[in-house]
C-alpha cells in the first residue's frame, strides 16, 4: 500500500540544492547529514523520473537494495547524478526545443555542473520524481 511520505530535500550549509556533479564524483565533504538513511525501498528497484523543459520525460530503474532496504541521501544523489549526466551527454545534440530553447542541454547552455537536486518526492512505492534546480554560469 502506498503511503504519502513529506519529500526528501537536499541542501549544504542550509542552502537547498546538491550539486550533482559534486555527487557523481563522491564529494560529499560539504554535503553534512546526506549520509543518513531517509529512503526506505519496499523492493529491489526504485524508479527515479524528472522533467525537462523542452524533452521528453525522464524515468530510470535502478537496483536500490542496500542493507536493509534502506538507501542514505549521499546515494540517492549519486544516483540521480549518473542518470542527470547521462540525459545531458545524450541530449547535447537535441535541437528541436521550439519555446524551451533556453533549457537546451550540453556545451555552451546548460552543463551538468549547473544542474542541482532540490528534492524528492514520493509518488507511489517505488517511485520518485527528483526537483532539479540549475545555476547560471558565473561570467567573469
Amino acid at each position: 500500500m502506498y503511503i504519502q511520505l513529506p519529500p526528501i530535500s537536499f541542501s549544504i550549509d542550509n542552502a537547498r540544492g546538491v550539486r550533482l556533479s559534486d555527487a557523481i564524483r563522491r564529494d560529499f565533504s560539504a554535503f553534512g547529514d546526506q549520509d543518513v538513511q531517509v529512503m526506505d525501498v519496499p523492493g529491489d528497484k526504485v524508479t527515479y523520473v524528472f522533467e525537462w523543459p523542452g524533452y521528453n520525460t525522464v524515468r530510470k530503474q535502478v537496483n536500490a537494495r542496500r542493507k536493509h532496504g534502506v538507501q542514505s541521501r549521499n546515494r540517492i544523489a549519486q544516483q540521480i547524478a549518473k542518470i542527470v549526466n547521462k540525459f545531458i551527454h545524450e541530449q547535447h545534440n537535441y535541437t528541436s526545443l521550439g519555446p524551451q530553447a533556453g533549457w537546451r542541454v550540453g556545451p555552451g547552455f546548460i552543463e551538468f555542473e549547473s544542474v542541482y537536486l532540490v528534492e524528492l518526492k514520493r509518488i507511489s512505492d517505488s517511485t520518485w520524481v527528483a526537483k532539479l534546480a540549475v545555476l547560471p554560469p558565473v561570467i567573469l
